[in-house]
């Protein structure tokens, strides 16, 4: 975490945000910068079975937490 924060959001993302003009967005440059420092091509797919990884977003339609795991996809509350 200590790499990702200080690599990523103080450096890189600094230095690159002439690119979010045009067709990119911040989502873009952040996940591109991600891929960069730790997945290096990989999708979620390819990804070794003992990998735990949790997207989560917020459902602000209804205030409820959307989240997806490997084998798990939905929410939680509500």
């Amino acid at each position: 975490m200590d790499r990702i924060s200080q690599e990523l959001l103080t450096g890189r993302l600094l230095v690159r945000a002439w690119k979010i003009i045009g067709r990119d967005t911040r989502t873009d440059l952040l996940a591109d910068q991600l891929d960069e420092l730790c997945f290096h091509g990989l999708r979620l797919r390819d990804l070794d079975v003992g990998w735990r990884f949790i997207i989560n977003a917020a459902n602000t339609g209804v205030g409820v937490r959307f989240g997806f795991e490997r084998y798990v996809l939905g929410h939680e509350g509500g």
